[in-house]
């Protein structure tokens, strides 16, 4: 609707457009201001009839009398005299609509041609506008003419819709801006709306980067060809070709004929899995890094990597397949005065569960664990989904998670900070959530039915996959048997139950929260 009515604006005002071609863009004498009938030429449009009357020859139909008129001084058109201007205008092929309105007309300047065209244009214009049938042109050939220049391919007016759209008021602008915020709102939350992945399309093409002296964008030095980095390749390196070159550089990383990037994720992989890499300094290899605590087993794991299609997949089974890693975390006191810091791996090491695996786990044991593949990111307050689907505000980073060190997504994070501060203890006596899991635990457990001993056994399975022993077993019945209801309470109410507790301190201790 406000492109017809942009469309229907410059197009019924053609006139202020060829009076301002005339005048070069400055101001048009008084006597003919009153021809732009409170339109104000946009200086878009402007450029636009300036570029294309420049083409014109002085043998078109419609636009060869401005050209031969154009010709004229301004003291020569102003003798011609009517009968001169006819014989003049009727030399060649044009338009007779033009050439009507121009000898009807007391010409004394090109200003007066423009109002000629300008009234020619504004009747075609009203006769296409009445005309019911769009299908057709006007039937009069003149009349249809002068319509293929408000209308025709390649003439002034021909834009696409982003182009017209960069002419609306202000008012209609944000207004667009507005429901455009709110249609890419509802496509990144609304439940029914289609997966979607995100893209990156080259530059067909691609700026040519060069070194900014001094880090000043207005000093541009020598060029920097694309090419994979000096250090790591050798001397008969070659600019980039393809593109921006990005998959060229990716290529260039992911070789074989480059072990360190093999070497750096293996190296991350294991340190997934055992607390701390083969090299402690898992974002730093070179000549100041701490050397490889086993460098056969890192040039082990990332040849196997490389050969297996680098699948990350196919690394994490061979480490977790491995004897190293399904050896006990039992302490050996000859080990120990030997390795007290296990550097050599004689025991599994024990380490706590990062926080998205220890949410992920009180929802598995409390049977609420989401686990749909793929999707949007969600609120992790309100939803039961693996917290890796968890939605990230890098503006807003949830406290919660830097109490529990989760890594910051402004920053590269090689290697997660380990803390123990009150406020982790505190989360696992007073979370809604952990409170919500806990009762959906107990309840859980109610299905091995009223004897309290099969429901104790039933919580540790779920809890911990294995059975009580005889002491925890006493000491759990205990403790159901000492909990009462509040004073005046009534036992059918919802309420926090001794089950409810004892399924809380299951999930805070030492053994669930850690990996042994």
């Amino acid at each position: 609707e406000e492109v017809r009515k942009l469309e229907h604006e410059v197009r019924h005002h053609v006139v202020a457009y060829l009076l301002k071609n005339i005048s070069s863009g400055g101001d048009v004498p008084a006597e003919y201001a009153s021809a732009y009938e409170k339109h104000e030429p946009r200086r878009f449009f402007m450029d636009r009839w300036n570029d294309y009357l420049k083409k014109q020859a002085a043998d078109h139909p419609v636009w060869g009398p401005w050209v031969t008129l154009s010709q004229l001084s301004a003291e020569e058109l102003k003798q011609k005299s009517p009968e001169e201007l006819k014989q003049l205008l009727q030399s060649g092929a044009a338009n007779s609509v033009i050439t009507a309105s121009l000898t009807n007309r007391n010409i004394n300047s090109m200003y007066d041609v423009a109002l000629a065209y300008g009234e020619s244009f504004r009747q075609a214009e009203t006769n296409w506008q009445a005309q019911p049938d769009k299908t057709q042109g006007l039937s009069d050939a003149a009349q249809e003419a002068l319509r293929q220049e408000l209308y025709g391919s390649g003439k002034p007016y021909d834009l696409n819709y982003d182009q017209w759209k960069g002419h609306f008021d202000r008012g209609v602008r944000n207004n667009q801006q507005n429901i455009a915020k709110k249609q890419d709102q509802l496509r990144a939350t609304s439940p029914g709306s289609p997966p979607r992945a995100m893209v990156l399309l080259d530059n067909n093409k691609p700026t040519e980067p060069v070194v900014f002296i001094r880090g000043v964008a207005g000093r541009r030095g020598d060029k920097v060809p694309r090419q994979f980095f000096k250090i790591l390749e050798e001397e008969d390196r070659k600019p980039f070709e393809q593109g921006s070159g990005r998959l060229e550089l990716a290529k260039k990383i992911a070789s074989p004929d480059n072990p360190l990037t093999a070497r750096v994720l293996a190296n991350r992989v294991w340190m997934l899995h055992f607390g701390q890499g083969i090299v402690r300094t898992p974002s730093d290899f070179g000549a100041r890094s701490d050397p490889p605590t086993h460098p056969e087993l890192l040039d082990h794991l990332a040849h196997q990597f490389i050969s297996n299609g680098w699948s990350i997949k196919n690394l994490h089974r061979l480490i977790v397949n491995s004897a190293t890693y399904q050896q006990s975390g039992a302490p050996n006191p000859t080990a120990a005065s030997v390795d007290s810091e296990n550097r050599l791996l004689w025991k599994m090491p024990r380490r706590r569960l990062e926080f998205e695996a220890m949410r992920d786990s009180m929802l598995a044991v409390a049977g609420k664990l989401d686990c749909k593949h793929g999707g949007k990111g969600v609120e992790l307050e309100t939803s039961s989904r693996r917290t890796v689907y968890g939605f990230i505000n890098r503006n807003n980073f949830p406290t919660l998670f830097r109490v529990f060190d989760v890594a910051s997504p402004d920053v590269s994070t090689p290697k997660r900070p380990q803390t123990t501060v009150p406020q982790q203890a505190l989360f696992s006596m007073n979370s809604p959530f952990v409170i919500e899991q806990a009762k959906s635990l107990a309840e859980h457990t109610a299905q091995a039915g009223e004897d309290s001993g099969a429901r104790i056994v039933k919580m540790y399975q779920l809890t911990f996959a294995r059975m009580p022993s005889e002491a925890e077993q006493t000491a759990a019945r205990a403790f159901i048997e000492s909990t009462s209801l509040p004073a005046g309470a009534n036992p059918e109410a919802p309420h926090f139950t001794p089950w409810d507790k004892l399924a809380q301190v299951l999930l805070m201790t030492n053994e669930f929260m850690f990996v042994d």
